[in-house]
């Protein structure tokens, strides 16, 4: 009985720490959380090519709760609910669409009320940017593929696994292409369309830049590195008119990416391109795919200046302030 007294405040001061230590984060919430706002469209693959050139568009997606709409060229979507479940292996996702305009497809998966799921996939968040694999009802393999969707074993097979990819930048906190100054350039809704000598260019410095290209056979883009150090997006044929593959060169180095990209007429398509400054390097992706890791030619960020071959365009230049540079 002696050794009550000592023992009463040891357990009194362990249950009052206890009482102090909050719960662990709920890891699906704490996600949803951090998906909220504005994201730019940069790629949409289906069936193993990027579609967003001649399907959608250059666009943007809004999260708000777990609503999300897809506003793009004729193509958008409006998610009347996505669902999120942060503990599996991939991180899932699911959502119900309210409206699919100019859907061709199998509408199987179309509910009595309307709307059309569960689209069900995975998603996977790194930072700025999200993917989201996701797969028709009626997929007979689900492979939660979350690079690529070239999943056909065949032309007559159906298909397997993931049907669309999306990959989303987010687009909170990066400076508008409205503040650049375009020379040379025709301007319609946001599109410049180069003629001779054309050139847009900021003398803001930046630490991350994203933009929408197109080009025809023989065009390019040159986006100025700083340091004297040029990156020149152009492509090549697919083996088909309806296909091209994106190509990025920067002096000896030069990559083509592993995507096809629907192509229109005159072989004119349109890509995504994002630079990131990460430890010291600049790394470049196409599409949502990772081309080219360079030696950053100028640590302290360059000003914003593109060339551009005539006939090519740009849309959605963004980039964000070196001041405001985020790892």
């Amino acid at each position: 009985m002696t050794m009550l007294p000592s023992i009463l405040p040891c357990l009194l001061l362990a249950s009052l720490f206890a009482a102090d230590d909050p719960a662990p984060a709920d890891p699906t919430a704490v996600d949803l959380q951090a998906i909220q706002g504005r994201w730019a469209a940069m790629s949409w693959q289906d069936d193993g090519y990027d579609a967003t050139g001649q399907k959608a568009g250059p666009g943007f997606a809004t999260i708000a709760g777990t609503t999300m709409e897809l506003a793009t060229r004729g193509r958008g979507f409006k998610a009347l609910k996505i669902m999120l479940d942060a503990t599996t292996t991939p991180k899932s996702w699911s959502m119900i669409l309210s409206h699919i305009p100019n859907y061709q497809g199998d509408k199987s998966a179309f509910r009595e009320d309307g709307t059309f799921g569960p689209y069900r996939g995975v998603y996977q968040l790194d930072g700025e940017t999200l993917r989201i694999a996701c797969y028709m009802k009626g997929s007979a393999h689900k492979s939660y593929n979350l690079e690529n969707t070239n999943d056909r074993k065949g032309k007559k097979e159906p298909d397997e696994g993931t049907d669309k990819l999306y990959w989303l930048m987010r687009e909170d906190g990066y400076t508008a292409g409205d503040q650049a100054t375009a020379t040379g350039c025709t301007i319609d809704k946001d599109v410049w369309t180069a003629g001779e000598g054309a050139s847009i260019s900021s003398t803001a410095t930046w630490s991350r830049l994203r933009c929408w290209y197109a080009v025809g056979d023989g065009g390019s883009v040159r986006i100025d590195l700083g340091g004297g150090t040029e990156l020149v997006l152009g492509s090549v044929s697919a083996g088909s008119d309806k296909f091209r593959f994106p190509t990025a060169t920067c002096g000896k180095e030069s990559a083509t990416g592993k995507i096809r990209i629907s192509a229109a007429t005159g072989n004119l398509f349109w890509g995504s391109t994002d630079i990131q400054r990460v430890a010291g390097k600049l790394r470049v992706w196409i599409c949502g795919d990772w081309l080219l890791d360079l030696a950053d030619p100028s640590p302290a960020s360059a000003s914003l200046r593109i060339g551009l071959s005539p006939g090519a365009k740009l849309q959605l230049v963004r980039w964000l302030p070196a001041t405001t540079a985020k790892p």
